[in-house]
């Protein structure tokens, strides 16, 4: 069920510091080990937070509201992994300039991200 949805306001030069918030604790946002799954025209980025710079670059394209689902998974096993790769590879095919694996966000451990969020919510 759907626990949260709106819209949060992100500008582009504010997509790192969103992508290193989003994704804290992942090696990936130094290490940019995923940067061929999806190259950027201008070639990988440099220095501190590479990882970071590549998923900003991807997903922050224009300055516009980033739409935000907090949904309570506890009853959905792995039907909302699987959804959601269904979902990115749609969009991917059907939306030119579509950001595919950059347009989902999955927290790696739901329970954990609930619990957070329950406890501050």
């Amino acid at each position: 069920s759907v626990v949260y949805e709106g819209e949060v306001e992100i500008e582009q030069r504010g997509g790192v510091a969103a992508c290193m918030a989003l994704y804290l604790g992942e090696e990936w946002l130094d290490s940019n080990c995923w940067y061929m799954e999806s190259p950027l025209p201008s070639g990988p980025p440099q220095g501190p937070h590479a990882g970071a710079k590549w998923k900003a670059a991807l997903t922050f394209t224009n300055d516009a509201p980033v739409t935000v689902f907090v949904v309570d998974a506890a009853a959905a096993g792995g039907a909302l992994w699987r959804g959601k790769y269904g979902i990115r590879e749609a969009l991917r095919a059907a939306v030119p300039g579509a950001l595919g694996n950059s347009c989902m966000h999955l927290t790696g451990n739901q329970a954990d991200a609930l619990d957070a969020w329950r406890r501050t919510g």
